[in-house]
C-alpha cells in the first residue's frame, strides 16, 4: 500500500526524500519544484495547516537531519498561491526555523530559484527578514554582519534591501550602516557623542582591524578579548591563518563541531606536527584539551558517527591521496605523507567513546544483525571512502546497544553460518572491541567450514585419476564458493525476522547492517507476517547498505521499511527518528 501524503511529507522534512530510502550525501541536496509533491496534495485537500505544523514540529523535535529539505519545503509553502494562511504561518516561522544566517540565506535562495529567479518582496518576506535581524541582541547582530559578507550568492545588503530594513534603535542603525558602507571611521565620527552606540562601534572597529591585520599576536589578543571566530580572520593571510597564537586563541571559544570541521585544515598545513614547527606541541595540547573538554561535548550535538568519520579521514586521507597520485604518475605531487599526530587520534577515539554515553534511548526493543564476512573489511562506505563497512556497521550497532535496554545483537558470517545471536556487546563495549569480536567470529566460522568443504571436495575428486587432484579440486571449489558468495544476495534481514518469529521475541525495530548485497526480496511480506503472528502492528525494519545502493531497491519499499544507502554522520539519527515514529 502506498504511503499517505502526510507520511511522505514527514520523510521529506526529515531526510529530503518522499521515498522510504535515505541516501548518504556529502553536500547539500538539490531540489526543484517537483521534489515534494505531497505539499500540493495536502494543500489541495484543505490540509494546509497540517503542512505548516509538520514543518514546525520537524524543526522542534530535532530529528530533521537535512536542513535544506526543511527550508525548501518552507519556500514551497511561502510561494503557494492557494492558501494565504499557510504563507503567513511560513513567514512567521522563519525566525524560529532559520537559526543560523546560512539557513536564512538558503531559504531566500530557494524562494528565488523556485520563482523563476525572481524575488517578490511582499509584506510577509520583508517582515520575516527584518524580524530575523532586528530582534537579535545588538551585539549578536554586529557579530553576524562582521563575520561574513553573505552566503549562497546573496549578501546581507541584498537581504536588507529586500526587507527595506530600518530601526529606531541607534546601535542597530550603526550596524545597518556598517553593512552598507563598511566605513567604520565615518561611523565613529558620526556617532562619537552617542553613548548607546559606543560598544557596538568598538566591536566593529576591532573586527575591521583584525580583517586587515598582519600581526598574529594582535589578532590573538583581539580574538580573546572580543570572542571573535574563524570567520573574522583574513582568509588571504597565511601568517595569520597558520599562527599558533591565533589558533590557541580560537580554540578557547570554538564549538566541538567546528573543531572537527577545521581538523583537516590544521592537519593539511602540518600545524600539529613537530617536524616543521617547534611550537606544534603546545597547539597539539590545546587542541586535545579543547576536543576532550566535557562541556564542549555536552553542548555540541556531535554523534559518535561524526567522530568516527573524522578519525578515519584524519588517519587515511593524506596517505591515500599520495597513493592515488603515485598511481596516476603525478610525480610532482608524490611525497611522503605528513605524520599522523597520535595524541590527536587517541583523543578523538576517547571522545567518540564518551559520546556514546550521551545518546538518548528511544525505549524500543531492537534486534541488530551485522554482516561479518571478510568483504566488510575490504569495502569502504559509499560517500565516506575513508570508513570501512566493518567500522561503520560496528558503530551503528553500538549506537543502539549502548543506550537501549532491550537489544539483541547477532552476526552473519556467510551461507554456512546464518544469523547467530552473540553476547559480545555490553554498555561498556568499545568500537575497537566490537570490531575485534566481529573479526574473530568471521575467522572462527570460516575455519569451522573448511573441514567440511575439504572432505566433500576430496570425495568428489577421487575419480580424477591424479595424485594431487583432491587438493586442487578443493582449492577450485573454495574459489568458486567465494565467487558465488559475492553474487548471492545476503539474507540477513529475512533470517532476523524468521529467528524472532520462531523464538517468539517481541521486537519493535529490526536493523540489518551489511553491504549492497543485502537481500530485500519479500521483506514487506515477511515483516507483515511477523506483525500478524506477534500482534505487533508497528514493528519496523531498517536495512543498511553501507557501500552503495541496493540493486533491487524497488522490492524494499513498503510501510514500516526503511532503506539506508551509504554512511554519513546522519545515518544513526535517521534510524533513531524512524524508530521513534517521526516519519
Amino acid at each position: 500500500m502506498a504511503a499517505s501524503p502526510e507520511v511522505r511529507l514527514k520523510r521529506f522534512l526529515h531526510y529530503g526524500s518522499e521515498l522510504p530510502i535515505y541516501s548518504a550525501s556529502r553536500g547539500l541536496l538539490k531540489f526543484n519544484e517537483k521534489s515534494c509533491p505531497s505539499i500540493n496534495t495536502l494543500i489541495t485537500a484543505g490540509k494546509e495547516k497540517e503542512v505548516g505544523l509538520q514543518i514546525i514540529k520537524a524543526h522542534s523535535d530535532g530529528y530533521a537531519v537535512r536542513r535544506e529539505a526543511l527550508l525548501h519545503a518552507m519556500a514551497l509553502c511561502a510561494l503557494n498561491k492557494t492558501s494565504a494562511s499557510l504563507r503567513e504561518m511560513t513567514y512567521n516561522a522563519v525566525r524560529m526555523v532559520c537559526a543560523k544566517p546560512e539557513d536564512l540565506f538558503l531559504f531566500v535562495n530557494y524562494l528565488h530559484d523556485l520563482n523563476n529567479n525572481k524575488i517578490h518582496s511582499g509584506n510577509g518576506l520583508r517582515r520575516a527578514i527584518s524580524d530575523w535581524y532586528l530582534k537579535k541582541d545588538v551585539m549578536e547582530f554586529a557579530e553576524i554582519i562582521s563575520k561574513k559578507r553573505g552566503y549562497y550568492r546573496w549578501t546581507h545588503v541584498d537581504l536588507m534591501r529586500i526587507a527595506h530594513i530600518k530601526s529606531d534603535d541607534v546601535a542597530r542603525q550603526v550596524v545597518i550602516q556598517y553593512a552598507f558602507t563598511g566605513n567604520i571611521k565615518e561611523l565613529k565620527e558620526k556617532y562619537k557623542n552617542v553613548k548607546e552606540a559606543q560598544p557596538v562601534l568598538q566591536y566593529l572597529k576591532v573586527a575591521a582591524d583584525v580583517r586587515t591585520s598582519q600581526d598574529p599576536v594582535m589578532v590573538a589578543r583581539a580574538i580573546q578579548s572580543n570572542s571573535l571566530s574563524m570567520g573574522h580572520l583574513p582568509h588571504h593571510n597565511k601568517d595569520i591563518l597558520h599562527s599558533d597564537e591565533v589558533w590557541c586563541a580560537l580554540l578557547l571559544g570554538m564549538p566541538l563541531e567546528e573543531m572537527l570541521d577545521r581538523l583537516q585544515f590544521v592537519s593539511r598545513h602540518q600545524l600539529l606536527s613537530g617536524g616543521r614547527r617547534g611550537s606544534a606541541r603546545n597547539l597539539t595540547r590545546r587542541y586535545c584539551d579543547a576536543i576532550s573538554h566535557a562541556k564542549a561535548l555536552a553542548e555540541s550535538p556531535v554523534h559518535p558517527a561524526r567522530l568516527l568519520i573524522e578519525l578515519s579521514t584524519y588517519n587515511l586521507i593524506a596517505k591515500e591521496k599520495i597513493s592515488l597520485a603515485t598511481k596516476l604518475k603525478h610525480t610532482a605531487a608524490v611525497r611522503k605523507p605528513p605524520p599522523i599526530n597520535e595524541q590527536i587520534a587517541e583523543e578523538l577515539a576517547k571522545v567518540m567513546d564518551s559520546a556514546f554515553k550521551l545518546l538518548v534511548p528511544t525505549g524500543q526493543r531492537y534486534v541488530v544483525a551485522v554482516d561479518t564476512r571478510s568483504k566488510m573489511w575490504a569495502k569502504r562506505c559509499w560517500k565516506n571512502r575513508y570508513v570501512s563497512c566493518a567500522d561503520a556497521a560496528a558503530l551503528l550497532a553500538l549506537s543502539v546497544a549502548r543506550c537501549e535496554r532491550d537489544v539483541t545483537v547477532g552476526f552473519y558470517a556467510g551461507p554456512h553460518s546464518p544469523f547467530t545471536v552473540v553476547n559480545v556487546v555490553t554498555a561498556d563495549t568499545t568500537l575497537t572491541a566490537l570490531v575485534a569480536s566481529m573479526k574473530k567470529h568471521q575467522q572462527d566460522e570460516a575455519a569451522a567450514s573448511e573441514p567440511a568443504t575439504a572432505s566433500s571436495t576430496t570425495t568428489g575428486g577421487g575419480s580424477s585419476g591424479r595424485a594431487g587432484a583432491g587438493v586442487e579440486d578443493a582449492l577450485d571449489m573454495k574459489l568458486l564458493a567465494a565467487c558465488l558468495a559475492d553474487s548471492v544476495k545476503t539474507p540477513i534481514a529475512a533470517q532476523m525476522l524468521d529467528w524472532a518469529e520462531q523464538n517468539k521475541r517481541s521486537v519493535d525495530v529490526f536493523v540489518a547492517l551489511g553491504d549492497n548485497q543485502l537481500s530485500t526480496t519479500d521483506l514487506a511480506t515477511k515483516l507483515n507476517r511477523y506483525r500478524s503472528v506477534m500482534r505487533l502492528q508497528n514493528a519496523k525494519l531498517v536495512h543498511v547498505h553501507l557501500n552503495g545502493p541496493a540493486k533491487n531497491e524497488a522490492k524494499s519499499k513498503g510501510n514500516g521499511l526503511l532503506a539506508v544507502h551509504g554512511f554519513d554522520k546522519n545515518v544513526p539519527r535517521v534510524i533513531e527518528a524512524f524508530a521513534r515514529g517521526a516519519f
